[in-house]
């Protein structure tokens, strides 16, 4: 039976250190509850879009590209450095630029984990492929310690809302190995939630109105 390690100053991350999912609940649905602040959906399935098509093993995806989605990051690519900690407890984080732009005539919210919060939530899909590790999804997809509130961050129509994003991980390890769980090197989309009105959990959009063009990240290990 495994048990898995959350270690405090995970949970207690700072505001930019996101990635909206709580280990077994896995994100794009694009969160169910900002209180609980669980990823972006609830059915525990592996972290993949179910419309990209698996590759043809061993043979590399085509390369990565922009297609207009509504969520644009500086780069197609990041590598992710050692950050802090040692052996199989190693953290590795990269930083995203992000620019998310509201195409609709009336103001958009973007889901935020605290009230006071000055960038969205987000959390992170693998693309293209299924989890080898466990269906755990990218290790860059943490669980986040959120409160419910109804300050959730305005955006504008035809206004473009830039955030400095830092992703970390792993972050779920196994309790008595303590090999951590999920993919390191991985095609991935991050993905807020988008809502017409403020309050958790209501008016939600379709996730593809808040997820990003594809990046793919190595881990420098």
């Amino acid at each position: 039976m495994r048990r898995l390690l959350a270690p405090d100053r995970r949970l207690a991350a700072p505001v930019h250190r996101s990635s909206l999912t709580a280990a077994p609940l896995m994100l794009l649905a694009l969160l169910v509850s900002v209180a609980a602040c669980s990823g972006l959906g609830d059915s525990g399935a592996p972290l993949t879009e179910p419309e990209s098509p698996l590759p043809v093993p061993g043979e590399p995806l085509p390369p990565a590209a922009r297609a207009g989605e509504p969520l644009q990051t500086d780069s197609l690519s990041y590598t992710a450095v050692h950050r802090f900690g040692t052996g199989s407890y190693r953290t590795y984080g990269f930083r995203v630029i992000a620019r998310f732009t509201n195409r609709k005539a009336a103001p958009v919210y973007l889901a935020s984990c605290r009230p006071e919060s000055t960038s969205p939530a987000f959390g992170v899909v693998l693309v293209g492929r299924s989890d080898a590790a466990g269906s755990w999804g990218s290790i860059f997809n943490r669980a986040w310690a959120c409160v419910g509130h109804d300050r959730q961050l305005e955006v504008l129509p035809g206004a473009t809302r830039t955030d400095t994003l830092e992703l970390l991980g792993p972050n779920a390890f196994d309790g008595f190995t303590g090999q951590p769980f999920g993919t390191f090197d991985a095609r991935i989309r991050l993905g807020y939630r988008v809502q017409t009105c403020r309050g958790d959990g209501g008016c939600m959009l379709q996730f593809d109105e808040g997820t990003s063009n594809a990046v793919d990240v190595k881990v420098a290990r």
